[in-house]
Formats: structure tokens, sequence, C-alpha cells
């Protein structure tokens, strides 16, 4: 189902079809790195990860990672949607995307495209983007969208500091 769509992109909800681009895009060194091993070893664990975690959500919430698509090809590329995590208040607006595609401004695109989507459509007030401090891509695309810089928080117990970024409407 279509979300919403951009000049290049559009973005839809995610189907058990898209195992492939889950399995290579949690696979990426850059997702291991600043995401976490999400344990998709094959195409099934993929199909199930999306049951899970996307549809699971979607339909907990009305709204999950949307699979960003090239508009021209519609060849999917990537994820970017928003997450209602335990350990946060607010809505958390996510991204990824496959190493091909990146530097192409497909990330920011998405990015405002769902940061519209929330506000606009869903309601939201404040939305908030968490990123590694390290993750300079990500702390650029959340900068982009007009979000700014609020502390560095821990998640689940980690010891691991990540930074915290807002955006009131």
């Amino acid at each position: 189902m279509l979300i919403t769509e951009t000049k290049n992109l559009i973005l839809r909800q995610p189907e058990v079809s898209d195992g492939a681009l889950i399995f290579k895009l949690f696979n990426q060194r850059d997702c291991v790195k600043f995401i976490g091993d999400k344990n998709i070893k094959n195409l099934e664990d993929a199909e199930n990860y999306i049951k899970e975690k996307y549809i699971r959500h979607y339909k907990a919430y009305g709204f999950c990672m949307y699979v960003v698509c090239q508009k021209q090809s519609n060849t999917a590329v990537g994820l970017c949607g928003l997450i209602k995590r335990e350990e946060l208040e607010e809505v958390d607006i996510g991204f990824a995307i496959l190493t091909d595609y990146q530097g192409k401004g497909y990330v920011t695109e998405a990015a405002i495209a769902v940061k519209n989507h929330a506000f606009d459509d869903l309601g939201l007030k404040r939305l908030v983007g968490i990123t590694d401090k390290l993750n300079n891509g990500s702390i650029r695309v959340l900068e982009k969208i007009g979000m700014t810089f609020e502390k560095h928080i821990r998640l689940n117990n980690d010891d691991s500091e990540i930074k915290l970024y807002g955006l009131n409407v």
C-alpha cells in the first residue's frame, strides 16, 4: 500500500516479498555497525523479520518502516519510516539504504516525506531521531530534515551512548 511519494521516490508498506531487500540491507557492513546485527542469515529470516517487526508494528501503531522505491524503476532501495520504541516516549524516525544508492539524496528525500507524513497525516506533534555518535551520514540527514541535537541517551541498558535529535511541529 502506498504511503507517500516524492519527486523521485515511492514509500510503501513492506510486504513479505521484500525479504531479499531486508536480507541484503541488514547484512551490509554499515547497517551491522550502526544499527546492529539483526541476525538475518537467510531469506526466511528476512521474511519473518518483516512479519514480526514491520507488519505487526503497522497493525499496532498505524505506521512502521516503509520500503523506499525509486519511482522511475520501482526498485526497492532501502527503508525509511517511523518506530515506536518502548524506551522512548516519542516516535522515532529511522532509515537505511542499500550501499549502491547512498550519496544520491534518497535518504534525505525519503526522511522529509516521512516527517511530513508523521506531522500532516498522522497528526504527531513531535518526532525524534536517534543515531550512533559516529554515524555522520545519519546525523547529517537528521539535521537536514530540521532536527536538532538534544542529548545523549542509552537504550536497553546499553553501555554506549547514542545521540537523540528532536523536532516539534
